[in-house]
């Protein structure tokens, strides 16, 4: 598991996600070692400027994507520390959505998809230009698919 912030992953992610057309899952599990008394502690980010982010904000996961307007999908469970939870996000046909430990808890409709122009990796627990909003945990299984899971694969995670 990565247990501190600003690790890169390369995992083939922007090919995943490329155009608003892209169908695709971000899933990973987090066990919080604290609760970050910052808003927007990065999860996960990309090294983009686009907008394309999961962190915590007010105690609970949040997904942001696009520029102007932004999308955001937000969980209704609470962040919570050494426990581990199973976040998802799927984007399909333009919705995106947020489960936690299997249970959807949030869908928006995607308003700006943003242009990925950059290829390579994206960041764990940090953006290293801005590691004061670092989220630190323990963080495993971090995949990415080129589709949407179902609600009931997601369950499955």
């Amino acid at each position: 598991p990565v247990t501190r912030a600003a690790d890169d992953i390369s995992a083939g992610w922007y090919n995943n996600i490329s155009s608003p057309e892209s169908n695709w899952t971000l899933s990973l599990e987090l066990t919080s070692s604290g609760v970050s008394s910052y808003n927007n502690a990065r999860i996960l980010d990309t090294l983009n400027s686009n907008n394309f982010q999961l962190v915590v904000d007010a105690g609970k996961f949040e997904f942001n994507i696009g520029l102007s307007p932004i999308t955001t999908v937000t969980s209704t469970t609470d962040v919570l520390t050494g426990v581990e939870q199973k976040i998802a996000v799927t984007h399909k046909n333009g919705t995106l959505s947020i489960y936690i430990d299997g249970q959807l808890e949030d869908t928006a409709t995607v308003n700006n998809y943003p242009a990925f122009t950059q290829g390579g990796n994206y960041q764990v627990g940090s953006r290293a230009s801005d590691a004061a909003l670092a989220h630190y945990g323990s963080y495993k299984n971090i995949k990415s698919t080129s589709r949407a899971l179902t609600a009931d694969e997601v369950k499955l995670l």
